[in-house]
């Protein structure tokens, strides 16, 4: 097994990618649940092995060279660059904000536009993302099929 890995996991196997990264190779494999949707991924790094549900991500921040993994009650350093970890999170749910930020878009509970950068608020968390000037565009694409405003829904 690698130094770093990262594997998405669900029920059903689907495929197995490596990567690598400065510090070795980054093992990921897909693994998909019974309606194609991944469950979880799991992260190994030389310290520990984490199975974390993609339901409590709030949202993943690059720090230097590592990424940081910021849980409800808990945040998850790994050494591996952001862009990486963007390669293998289900597409529909994660999207980047800024340069320096993956955001869980289910955990998202609002989004601050008066204030510069945007910010992004999350249900039962004080913690805050950023969305980058030239990431809102694509951010409102994303939110707006949501927001249906003709019919109040």
């Amino acid at each position: 097994m690698c130094k770093n890995s990262i594997h998405t996991t669900g029920a059903v196997a689907s495929a197995v990618n490596e990567l690598c990264t400065d510090r070795g190779s980054v093992c990921i494999t897909n693994n998909e649940s019974v309606h194609n949707e991944p469950l979880y991924c799991r992260i190994s790094t030389q310290k520990a092995i984490y199975k974390i549900p993609y339901q409590d991500i709030l949202f993943i921040e690059s720090e230097q060279k590592k990424s940081v993994i910021h849980l409800l009650k808990k945040t998850i350093c790994v050494s591996v660059p952001l862009y990486r970890i963007l390669e293998v999170l289900p597409k529909e749910t994660f999207v980047q904000t800024h340069r320096s930020f993956i955001v869980n878009l289910k955990n998202a509970s609002s989004i601050d536009k008066s204030q510069n950068p945007w910010t992004i608020s999350f249900f039962g968390s004080e913690q805050l993302a950023f969305v980058g000037r030239s990431f809102k565009d694509n951010i409102m694409q994303i939110i707006r099929p949501t927001l249906d405003l003709d019919t109040g829904k």
